[in-house]
């Protein structure tokens, strides 16, 4: 920090808000540190190969992944921003993105990548707790019936409030089978 041109003036005017954006800027400036291709693909390593651990909880996880998907947006990258999604999701919307608006193509933009966020948190999130969540909505989707969440903190609130259904393990019990 101290080798920051603001420095001084941080240290001066003691803005805590300017400490944590010139912290934060230290902390993600990979530009300087490697060569862009070579930090970006880092960044993007480290989103899909991070993953709830067993004793972590879900407001740890969140912090950490959100974390990751700063570090990428903030060194010029992205991470699912997939034509696939956003065409799928005009499609539902029966909106022909020709005729958007910049502004309402970027909502759009925006709704996809939210979209694929918050799947990617679920799916990386602890198959032991949430193992029957993840098998429900994938049962469910095939039976027409989309419940995934549609936002990372749509996804989160699901995770955070989640409980294990023990039902399963006695109806098991029930028919013979053992877990």
């Amino acid at each position: 920090l101290e080798a920051l041109p603001i420095y001084e003036q941080l240290t001066t005017d003691g803005d805590g808000l300017e400490l944590l954006k010139a912290i934060k800027n230290l902390v993600y400036n990979f530009q300087s540190q490697k060569y862009l291709p070579h930090a970006l693909h880092e960044s993007k390593r480290r989103f899909y190969f991070c993953v709830q651990v067993r004793h972590t909880t879900t407001s740890a996880y969140m912090e950490k992944f959100q974390n990751i998907v700063d570090v990428i947006k903030h060194s010029g990258g992205s991470i699912g921003n997939d034509p696939g999604v956003l065409n799928q999701l005009s499609e539902e919307k029966r909106v022909d993105m020709d005729l958007l608006s910049d502004m309402d193509l970027l909502k759009l933009r925006k709704e996809a990548q939210e979209q694929y966020l918050a799947v990617a948190f679920l799916l990386s999130s602890d198959c032991r707790r949430y193992g029957w969540l993840l098998e429900d909505l994938e049962n469910d989707f095939l039976q027409g019936q989309d419940r995934y969440p549609k936002t990372l903190t749509s996804a989160f609130s699901l995770l955070t409030n989640w409980k294990q259904i023990t039902t399963r393990s006695i109806e098991h019990s029930m028919m013979g089978f053992h877990s």
